[in-house]
């Protein structure tokens, strides 16, 4: 079952997150943390860092998606339709 923190992160633009990730580095850098909170902000970092992939992930496919050109119609590589099947019946 998904904790409640893994529940709002679905919820967290990519935006959100890269502030998120910015904030817990300059806290890591620039604070004396006792080590298990500075292993609680390397999680939450990381969590955060995973979102954003995901969300650059997504984009990419999308922009990938949408810059791919349709497939055109070739009449040339059209496959020509089978002949009816005719037997041939005979009742003499």
């Amino acid at each position: 079952m998904p904790s409640d923190k893994t529940s709002t992160l679905s919820g967290i633009t990519f935006e959100q997150a890269m502030t998120a990730l910015e904030k817990i580095v300059n806290e890591m850098e620039n604070a004396e943390l006792p080590l298990e909170r500075l292993l609680e902000q390397y999680e939450e970092g990381m969590k955060m860092a995973r979102l954003c992939d995901e969300k650059l992930s997504e984009a990419e496919k999308k922009v990938e998606f949408l810059t791919t050109p349709a497939p055109t119609h070739n009449p040339e590589q059209e496959v020509a339709p089978l002949a009816p099947r005719v037997t041939e019946v005979s009742l003499f």
